[in-house]
């Protein structure tokens, strides 16, 4: 992600909530820490804060813009959680019937 990106990398937020400064980061761990964001500043001076998945390095490279980040990042939230409702909704299902039909 920091290698094609057209951001300056600010700094990496990991899993357990410590950050990795930008001097830090050739010195960054032997890669079994989990990254949470990277916050982002472009030539203007912003902020931004992204995900490292594939939607946040897009971003990075340009090819979406901040509000279309955003807009996939809450649509993809939405699809998981309609997902596991779904999931949910038919373990219960399942699990009803189940009882009704062994009595």
């Amino acid at each position: 992600m920091r290698k094609q990106s057209k951001y300056k990398m600010i700094k990496l937020e990991l899993a357990d909530d410590s950050i990795i400064e930008p001097q830090n980061l050739e010195n960054f761990g032997d890669g079994r820490a989990l990254i949470s964001k990277a916050v982002l500043e472009d030539t203007e001076g912003r902020f931004y804060s992204v995900s490292p998945n594939q939607n946040g390095l897009r971003f990075t490279m340009g090819e979406l813009t901040y509000k279309e980040y955003r807009k996939k990042e809450k649509n993809e939230d939405l699809k998981g959680i309609s997902f596991l409702a779904l999931l949910i909704g038919l373990t219960l299902t399942i699990m009803y019937l189940s009882s009704i039909f062994l009595l």
